[in-house]
């Protein structure tokens, strides 16, 4: 069995998909290695949508070239430029692909190039996982988004929305506690729209998630302004009903101040939009970050 070194850039679902993809190769009977030097394989699981994340992805992979270890690589980056030279013959694991991570890692260590990027799947919540802190279960609720923003590759990454119905969910949380679990990360690309695709709408899962029994909390994860400005009242409800059970925290991207420049990025939402959803819980909760 070989010697495997992961290394993540980005965002706390590209982390949730390293530890699911760390949890199949051991459960294949793979070591997980904390250091790059003492690797047969190192798998380096990408970030498209932050500029200097991409940056270190690229300069891993010179790292890695010039170590002349195997490299495998995975995440949002060959999904999204399936074409680039520069990836051209190595063993790839798409983020739809996650559960086929030994196929291509056995497939590189036979000398095989595997290129699983099919959009068709969508990873399950059930997954066994390795989680960096043992204290902590991320659960992206849902791939993709609905947005059609002019300069970001999430939806060529990740695609257009599909939300893991409620039951998964509450089943995946049921596990992680049950396994030692204190915090909860809901996350995605975009938390807001969670149940969008499936005639569902966020506050009904948080409410179920509420009624979990168990000492544990839950950290909800990026959320666009557009689907937020809905459920104001609703959180701020929620918040209130349920301090030991949910951090008062919000992530709500600002991605600028002026409407006319969000207007050029397509984003969907005003400063007005943004003011409306910060400013209600802000009242409510002046600690609230």
């Amino acid at each position: 069995m070989a010697r495997i070194f992961i290394k993540t850039y980005g965002c706390t679902h590209n982390v949730a998909d390293s530890e699911r993809m760390g949890g199949l190769l051991e459960q294949a009977g793979h070591e997980l290695v904390e250091e790059r030097a003492s690797a047969d394989v190192v798998l380096v699981n990408s970030c498209t949508v932050k500029d200097p994340a991409e940056k270190r992805f690229w300069h891993e992979i010179s790292l890695t070239k010039n170590a002349g270890q195997l490299l495998v690589i995975a995440g949002c980056v060959p999904q999204s430029q399936p074409g680039n030279e520069q990836l051209a013959g190595l063993p790839t694991v798409g983020v739809k692909e996650i559960e086929r991570v030994v196929e291509v890692v056995e497939g590189a260590l036979a000398g095989k190039a595997i290129r699983a990027t099919s959009h068709r799947n969508q990873p399950g919540l059930s997954l066994p996982r390795t989680r960096r802190n043992p204290l902590i279960e991320i659960i992206p609720i849902n791939d993709g988004c609905l947005g059609s923003c002019t300069y970001c590759a999430t939806v060529l990454a990740r695609g257009r929305l599909r939300s893991h119905p409620q039951h998964e969910i509450i089943n995946a949380i049921r596990a992680a506690t049950r396994e030692g679990v204190k915090e909860v990360w809901l996350t995605s690309e975009d938390v807001g729209a969670w149940g969008r695709d499936i005639g569902e709408e966020l506050p009904t899962l948080l409410n179920a998630i509420a009624t979990i029994p168990g000492e544990f909390m839950v950290r909800i994860g990026m959320a666009n302004p557009p689907f937020l400005k809905e459920y104001v009242s609703e959180l701020i409800t929620l918040f209130r009903a349920h301090p030991r059970r949910f951090f008062r925290f919000l992530h709500i991207p600002v991605q600028s101040g002026s409407n006319r420049v969000l207007r050029a990025m397509k984003r969907e939402y005003t400063v007005q939009d943004f003011l409306a959803v910060v400013e209600p819980l802000k009242q409510a909760f002046p600690e609230m970050t």
